[in-house]
């Protein structure tokens, strides 16, 4: 059975477009996906499988 982790980011209205693509990128290349987005509250979540150890 896969695990998965998850990850919660709460963005500020006021933090730029271009530091919000950058910090984007850098969770992408950790493994992370985008699954869902709270417009309203600026609340992304992501999802990555669980390493095994």
């Amino acid at each position: 059975m896969e695990k998965w982790e998850y990850k919660v980011v709460k963005f500020s209205v006021f933090w730029s477009l271009a530091k919000k693509q950058e910090g984007l990128s850098d969770l992408g290349e950790q493994g992370w996906e985008l699954v869902n987005v709270h417009y309203d509250s600026y609340i992304w979540v992501f999802k990555r499988k669980k390493n095994r150890y």
